[in-house]
């Protein structure tokens, strides 16, 4: 029986061999470079390259351009008909969700492109820049009325014992439930070898999975210890932004893939973001996203690449370690029926119920809880605050419009009423660039892991209250409004995000013209670590607590101030974390 290195030299000697017997084919394919009028109507059936074959035949025919990059422009490739972009299978070279330049086609073949008995023959290529093959798979398959995927990776080869690059896998495209999304997971996990000796053994990441939310807890008992080769059946979740993750059977933590340089370059031994050569960050890349109603999702486990530090100059080197990727199993829908508010209660003394033209949002929370998120359609809503015993104690009108997400904030203010605020949350990782238009109309960055803080100060007894990080070092550009002189219930909107790492936070007593002003001792530093919410998650295996855990937060000074308030009503800040 063969080993899996005499698989890997017997693959790679066809591959030489294939090389030498087509090289004349190659250099004479006949490609239409100009895209025509033709009939790309697609079939039920995708392909899903997650390795990175980058040129494709559908019976003999090129469908790809084959081709050196276009004279002067090194990343730019002509386009094709049936490959407008850049005539090329994958994802344009220039792609932000690019890792090695070319992984993570989703390819809807056409139907044209069957035969009159409803085969397709598929030759996929990975050619180097000077033309000569790399990788070459072969593939036929039937057509079908039912909607079905074809999962590429040669690791599948090794870890099934099959002979193809392919695993075939059914995908559902029945509509989920008004407000919610479906989800499941496909476990191609595989085994990886180390890169180095000198670094030890690279995490091992396969085995059974189960699908949980960022804090570790599992989703649902469907998409709980999913076997290798296997995809869970699907489940309906309320649509909203969410940070899924893999677990393995030993609780390790599964890396997600992405197109960042930083995010690709990870510490061989503990899977996370590497530092340096000698430093890990302990901290684990999973892609932040909103999952829109009606959406249908797969989060596919399999070896993908990525690098590591091969010294402490910064040289890098590949290693190939398994990782989860979100697919989208039908086109993603866009959210205009929908928006998502919630509730948070500053209020010290009341347990408070919020309510949007009438209808309850979650149930009744005391002191300085949030309720559950609801949805409702979009309109004018009379936005209400009642005590428990149903009596109204502020309204607001609002145009809630689809696809956003707000929080109520029920506190009292300095005159000693209680009052009915509203923030919009932004969650979708844009961030203006400093120094431009302050709501990034033309200039603004995307991140898909991001550490981002809105400050909201709902405190009567501080006039003005301004943040700072690591012993009262500035938060962001000092000065910022984000960030100092927040009054109460007054909030920010103008750029009212800071994208920021820091090991404590500390709340001080300004004043107009003076930042951040005096140390409010009296109020708990907020730890990087609090941000965690789930330590177990780590703590269990072994592992060291990272010194943060990304995502999208409102850190709050809610409570009282003086000598006379009980201790579960004193001033403290409390974060508010809007994904899941």
């Amino acid at each position: 029986m063969l080993n899996k290195n005499s698989i890997r030299t017997l693959f790679l000697a066809l591959s030489l061999a294939f090389t030498a017997c087509q090289k004349d084919k190659l250099d004479n394919v006949q490609i239409n470079l100009i895209p025509k009028d033709i009939d790309l109507t697609p079939s039920a059936v995708r392909i899903i390259d997650l390795y990175g074959l980058n040129h494709v035949k559908a019976n003999g025919d090129s469908l790809t351009n084959f081709s050196p990059p276009v004279t002067g422009e090194v990343f730019r490739f002509p386009a094709t008909a049936y490959f407008s972009g850049d005539g090329r299978f994958g994802n344009h070279w220039w792609s932000d969700n690019n890792i090695d330049g070319k992984v993570g086609a989703i390819w809807n073949i056409p139907k044209k492109l069957f035969k009159q008995d409803g085969s397709i023959d598929l030759e996929f290529y990975n050619l180097t820049l000077g033309g000569t093959i790399d990788e070459f798979a072969a593939y036929s398959i039937k057509n079908s009325d039912s909607p079905r995927d074809h999962y590429v990776s040669p690791f599948h080869t090794y870890a099934y014992g099959g002979s193809s690059y392919f695993v075939e896998v059914p995908r559902e495209t029945s509509a989920p439930k008004e407000g919610y999304f479906k989800i499941r997971l496909l476990n191609l996990s595989a085994p990886v070898s180390t890169p180095v000796a000198a670094y030890g053994q690279l995490e091992d990441l396969t085995g059974p999975m189960t699908l949980t939310y960022a804090d570790g807890s599992a989703v649902d008992a469907k998409t709980n210890a999913v076997a290798i080769g296997k995809a869970s059946e699907y489940v309906e979740i309320p649509y909203g932004t969410y940070q899924f993750k893999a677990l393995t059977q030993t609780n390790k933590i599964v890396p997600g893939t992405s197109g960042n340089m930083t995010y690709r370059t990870i510490d061989p031994g503990t899977s996370s973001i590497a530092i340096s050569r000698f430093e890990p960050s302990d901290v684990i890349y999973s892609s932040i996203q909103t999952f829109q109603p009606g959406g249908i999702y797969t989060i596919v486990i399999t070896p993908m690449s990525f690098e590591y530090f091969r010294n402490e100059l910064g040289y890098k080197y590949m290693l190939k370690q398994n990782a989860i990727t979100v697919i989208a199993d039908v086109a993603e829908p866009i959210n205009t029926s929908l928006f998502r508010v919630q509730g948070f209660n500053a209020t010290p003394d009341k347990k408070i119920r919020f309510s949007a033209n009438g209808k309850e949002i979650g149930s009744t929370v005391p002191f300085a809880q949030s309720t559950s998120y609801s949805s409702f359609t979009p309109s004018e809503q009379a936005f209400e605050i009642k005590d428990e015993n149903g009596i109204v104690l502020d309204k607001l009108t609002y145009i809630a419009r689809p696809n956003e997400n707000y929080t109520l904030w029920s506190y009292p203010d300095p005159q000693g009423q209680i009052k009915i605020g509203l923030t919009v949350n932004n969650l979708s990782a844009l961030m203006p660039i400093a120094g431009t238009e302050a709501d990034g109309t033309y200039a603004y960055t995307k991140n898909s892991f991001p550490t981002d803080f809105r400050f909201v100060n709902l405190c009567p007894d501080i006039p003005y209250l301004s943040i700072t990080a690591d012993d009262g070092q500035p938060l962001g550009e000092k000065g910022n409004k984000a960030v100092y002189n927040l009054q109460p219930g007054i909030f920010t909107t103008t750029a009212p995000y800071i994208r920021a790492t820091f090991k404590q936070l500390m709340a001080y007593r300004s004043a107009p013209g003076v930042i951040p002003g005096t140390w409010a001792e009296d109020i708990p530093v907020i730890k990087g670590q609090d941000l965690i919410a789930n330590k177990d998650l780590y703590q269990r295996i072994g592992k060291v607590l990272p010194p943060y855990e990304t995502g999208i937060y409102t850190i709050a000074l809610i409570g009282r101030t003086g000598p006379n308030v009980p201790n579960a009503q004193k001033a403290r800040l409390v974060i508010l974390k809007h994904n899941k």
